[in-house]
Order: C-alpha cells, then sequence, then structure tokens
C-alpha cells in the first residue's frame, strides 16, 4: 500500500530568510515545531501497518490473517476426521479446541498443525464444539474462529437369537448401528458376567435344565458401551450327558502378571516383580498421593496390559467322551479385563494337546486336564478379580441293546462256549458303560410272557442276566430284546 509523505518536498524558504539576529531564532523554533508535526503525522499513519507486521515475543497475538475455510467433521469408525482450507498465504499452523460451548478461552486445547485435515481420537459419546483458528508467520493468532458440532452417539442394542442343541446353547447377535468400531462384546449370563469376546458367536453348555437369560453389550473403540440386548431360552434335562464331576479349584497353580488373594480369588494384572521403594521411584513419585494426582487411585496400579493363570487336575483315571466345562466369576475393579480360557488334556501327564480355545470342549480320552486362563487389560489402569473357578465334566450316556435267547435253566452253548443259565441268562454290554442308568428287557410274545433281569450297579459293569417267566411263574425259553442306558 502507497503512504502519501505528509512533509512538503520543497525546501522551506524561511531557512534562506536566516540570520544571526533574535528574529532569525524565533524563525528557527517555528520550523522545528512544524517538522515535529509533520513526524508525528507520519507516525501516525504507519503505526497501524508497523504493529501487524512487527513479530510479538511468543506469539499469541492478534494477527490479521483470518480464520480457516470450510472447517468440515465426519465421525469415521477409526476416529473424528476434520478438515478445512487455508484463508491465505501467510497461515502457518492451525489450532483446534474442543469444547462445550462456543467461548475460545474457555475451551480445551486438542492439538496444533499445519495440516489442513486431521485424524483425532474417537470421543465418548455426546456432543462436542470444535473450535479452529489460523496462526500467522508471525505467531499471532486470526482475530475470529471456525467452528463445528460433532456429535458421537453409543452403539446400539445388539440384537440376540438363540438356538438349542441337546443341552447346548448357541448364541449368534448383530453388529450394532455404532459411531466406532466396535472392540468387544461382553457377555452376560442370568445378569452375571460371563465373558468377552470379538466374535459374534459364543457356544455354552449347560448342565441343568431351566430358563436362561443371555445378554450381550457391545462396547466400542473409545469405551462407550450399549445397552443389553438379552434372549431367553429353555435347556431341557439333558438328554445325552450327565454331570460326572465338579471341581472348585482352590486357585494354587502358576501364575503369570497374577496373584492369588486369601479369598482366594486372583487379581490380574499386575506386577509382581517390583518392590515397594521401586514402585514409587522408578516413576518419580514421592508419596501415595503423588500416585493418586497421576491418575492411579489404586496402589497395585499402573497394571500391566497381560497375564495368565495355569492349573493341571489329575482325575486319577481315564475318562472318555467328556464335556469340559470351566467357569467363573469375573469382577471387574476397574473396567476392562477380559479373560481367554484355553483347554488341553493329557493321558500321561506329560504330553498334552495344543491349547484350543474355548471354555466347553469335548474331549475324547485324558486323564490330566490343563486350563490356562489368559487375561487382556484394556490399558494400564484395568484391574479385575478373578473367583469361582470351576471345572466340570458331563459324560454321554448312550444306549446299547440286542437280542438274546433266554433259557429256562441248564448249560447251553452261547458262540460255541458251554454257559451255565442256572441263575439267569447271562448278557454282555457291547459297549464299555462306566454307569447304567436303565435296563429294559421286552418279548415279542403272543402268550403272557415276563421278562425281568437281575443287575447288580456296580462301576464299569459288563452285564446284567435276564429271565423269562410264563403265566405260572416258571422259567421258559424265549427270545428276549433288551435296551440298556448308560455313561460311557
Amino acid at each position: 500500500m502507497a503512504i502519501q509523505h505528509p512533509i512538503k518536498p520543497q525546501r522551506d524558504a524561511r531557512i534562506d530568510a536566516l540570520g544571526n539576529d533574535e528574529r532569525s531564532v524565533l524563525i528557527l523554533k517555528e520550523i522545528l515545531r512544524d517538522v515535529n508535526k509533520d513526524v508525528q503525522l507520519i507516525y501516525q499513519t504507519i503505526a497501524p501497518l508497523e504493529q501487524a507486521i512487527r513479530p510479538i515475543i511468543g506469539g499469541g497475538g492478534t494477527g490479521l490473517s483470518p480464520e480457516p475455510l470450510n472447517f468440515v467433521g465426519q465421525v469415521q469408525l477409526n476416529g473424528i476426521h476434520l478438515s478445512w482450507e487455508a484463508p491465505n498465504a501467510s497461515a502457518r499452523l492451525y489450532e483446534i479446541r474442543r469444547s462445550g460451548e462456543l467461548i475460545w478461552d474457555s475451551a480445551s486445547f486438542v492439538t496444533r498443525t499445519p495440516s489442513l485435515s486431521i485424524l483425532l481420537d474417537p470421543l465418548p459419546s455426546g456432543s462436542y464444539f470444535f473450535l479452529i483458528k489460523t496462526i500467522d508467520t508471525f505467531g499471532n493468532y486470526s482475530p475470529n474462529f471456525a467452528s463445528l458440532t460433532i456429535t458421537i452417539i453409543p452403539p446400539g442394542k445388539p440384537v440376540v437369537t438363540a438356538a438349542v442343541i441337546d443341552n447346548n446353547v448357541l448364541l449368534n447377535w448383530t453388529v450394532p448401528t455404532t459411531s466406532f468400531t466396535i472392540d468387544r462384546y461382553r457377555i452376560y449370563r442370568n445378569d452375571n458376567l460371563y465373558g468377552a469376546l470379538r466374535a459374534t458367536f459364543v457356544s455354552t453348555f449347560e448342565t441343568v435344565a431351566g430358563d436362561y437369560t443371555y445378554g450381550v453389550e457391545a462396547i466400542d473403540i473409545a469405551g462407550n458401551v450399549s445397552e443389553i440386548g438379552e434372549v431367553t431360552t429353555t435347556v431341557n434335562t439333558p438328554p445325552d450327558y450327565q454331570l460326572l464331576d465338579t471341581k472348585i479349584s482352590g486357585l494354587n497353580g502358576t501364575k503369570f502378571n497374577v496373584v492369588r488373594s486369601n479369598t482366594p480369588s486372583l487379581i490380574a494384572c499386575v506386577d509382581t516383580n517390583i518392590t515397594w521403594q521401586q514402585h514409587f521411584v522408578n516413576r518419580s513419585w514421592n508419596t501415595p498421593q503423588d500416585q493418586i494426582n497421576a491418575g492411579y487411585p489404586i496402589y497395585i496400579q499402573p497394571t500391566l496390559t497381560t497375564g495368565w493363570y495355569e492349573e493341571v487336575i489329575d482325575y486319577g483315571i481315564e475318562i472318555q467322551n467328556t464335556i469340559v466345562t470351566v467357569t467363573y466369576q469375573l469382577i471387574q475393579i476397574v473396567p476392562e479385563v477380559t479373560v481367554l480360557v484355553k483347554l488341553s488334556y493329557s493321558s500321561d501327564g506329560v504330553v498334552y494337546t495344543a491349547l484350543p480355545v474355548g471354555p466347553s470342549q469335548f474331549v475324547p480320552i485324558f486323564r490330566y486336564l490343563k486350563m490356562r486362563l489368559e487375561f487382556t487389560g484394556s490399558s494400564d489402569k484395568a484391574l479385575a478379580e478373578c473367583t469361582v473357578l470351576t471345572t466340570t465334566l458331563d459324560v454321554k450316556r448312550e444306549v446299547d441293546g440286542g437280542e438274546v435267547i433266554a433259557y429256562a435253566g441248564g448249560i447251553h452253548n452261547v458262540d460255541g462256549l458251554p454257559v451255565d443259565h442256572t441263575n439267569g441268562t447271562p448278557v454282555k454290554f457291547n459297549k464299555l458303560f462306566k454307569d447304567v442308568n436303565s435296563i429294559t428287557a421286552t418279548c415279542d410274545s403272543i402268550e403272557p410272557i415276563t421278562i425281568i433281569y437281575d443287575f447288580v450297579d456296580i462301576p464299569n459293569p459288563v452285564g446284567f442276566k435276564v429271565f423269562a417267566l410264563d403265566s405260572t411263574g416258571n422259567r421258559v425259553t424265549y427270545l428276549v430284546s433288551w435296551k440298556a442306558r448308560g455313561v460311557v
């Protein structure tokens, strides 16, 4: 911008008339007074321009560059995307603040960037004002700010469905509407936390008949929690399995980044290798209050993000065709710690199978069972207590059957060998039962024939004896059909 000089360019004619007398002195004073006025006018003219271009030490003043143009935002699955346009060539940086109202000075600082876009971390649900100002080359802020509103909604309620196959409950649920990516799902069984996982399916095995209500809630990467979607289903008396054994752990197994309390319970995930002094000195804390001020109100914090507990159970004998189920109660002291259950088994206690994932698994044959609980914390504040760790064995009930000639008595050849039928006709089971629950024996006859059997209920039974009686109670020879139901 051109500035018109306020001083006349020609030489002042009064200067040529100056002499050495008193009158000349007065004329000189008048000339100097006029010059001072002209200089003052120059300063008044250039002062605004000088103020705008003069660097302010440390910046933070008010510059001439305006606020950014076309400031827009969008909630994406992995964060909040903001973008804008540069207002002019003097724009060097952009400062973004966040607030619940349109006031720059009280807004919280978010970031400062030279870029024209940025992806911010996810936020808890709610509405936020984002404010942005330009910072020019000299560190001065634009006089005004641009703003926009971002609204974060929590995940919607999952729709849960259940299918019952035998005594297995198969749970499926939908991925709900969400602002941010779903990080995990928490599963509830009759209002008790059952577990957490990232899939949209889980299978649970129920050993007792009854009505069960299962709930699922979604948690996104910002920690926003949905409402619980629920489904209620009925599990009838398990037709093919029966409870063989239940063990409640004393929690005396092997631990890593996990401590056992006297309750007993397991506390995960904690650093077990640090001393009291190291706990404070390593973090430059002098007092417990310093720890609280740092955002860790529980002494055992900061926590670790991983840990595990492993235990081996010796059942004393080999067990076949068994459903092994591990359950536990998990108290989230500081959310959130997730648990992954793995099971392995062995017949000799030396060579174990791999550790497949799942709290309920079918095991064909084993004596030693190894269970492993792997804990994962969501942050260095996450802390959980695991209690009532229970292992149940449900063995399959099967049906055996066949036909046999029930002789009236005496010795008769069976499969080429002489067999004494005096005290009943022996019947040998085809299957290796651990226990037999029921036996039925019938015959297809016109005349009234009564079939009875003699069975001694002992572990690992091999058979029973059968008798055919006529209407007078005398033993007769007759073809008998039989069925046995028991645990194999």
